[in-house]
C-alpha cells in the first residue's frame, strides 16, 4: 500500500475537525442527541487513526495552520 503524505493525512484531519463543529454534527438540528454522539465518536476514532498514520497528534489550530 502507498504511503500517504503529510500534507495528504492533514488534509484529511482538518475534514475530521470540520465535521466535528455542532452544525455538521447535529446537522442543523436534524438529528437526535444520541445520534451525534456515536457520529462525534466515529470522528474521533478516525481522527485517533490519522494521528498514528501521521505519526504524531495536531491540534485544529495546528491542522489548519500547516498549508
Amino acid at each position: 500500500m502507498k504511503k500517504r503524505t503529510d500534507k495528504e493525512i492533514i488534509s484529511e484531519i482538518r475534514g475530521c475537525y470540520s465535521d466535528l463543529s455542532p452544525e455538521n454534527l447535529y446537522c442543523d438540528g436534524e438529528r437526535s442527541q444520541e445520534d451525534a454522539e456515536d457520529e462525534r465518536d466515529s470522528i474521533t476514532r478516525k481522527l485517533e487513526d490519522l494521528f498514528k498514520e501521521l505519526g504524531r497528534h495536531i491540534t485544529e489550530s495546528q491542522a489548519y495552520g500547516m498549508e
